[in-house]
């Protein structure tokens, strides 16, 4: 479903006007945006919850590539943090 699509859905469902419905859910997305940016959650009863998730950094090496001396490279990627949406079991009842 596309964005425009979605601000129709909520327009035909509440009698809001279009631009109304479009204010609230760009509004909507952008709360949840903000939480998420300061490592918030943000929960939705019977639908969800959108968090930040840290990965752990880790070390690793490269095997030696065609074309270099060294025998393997050595990378370090630090801790990485994305978001992460869990379905709560009554939408996953809804999906099947």
């Amino acid at each position: 479903m596309l964005y425009s699509e979605l601000v129709k859905q909520v327009s035909d469902y509440t009698n809001y006007s279009r631009l109304s419905c479009s204010e609230i859910v760009k509004a909507t997305f952008e709360v949840i945006a903000r939480e998420l940016e300061g490592h918030g959650y943000v929960v939705v009863p019977n639908f969800g919850k959108f968090e930040v998730i840290t990965r752990k950094g880790r070390v690793f090496s490269m095997p030696k590539t065609p074309g270099t001396t060294e025998e393997h490279v050595i990378h370090e990627v630090s801790d990485w943090k994305y978001p992460k949406f869990t379905p709560y079991d009554h939408l996953k009842k809804i999906v099947k």
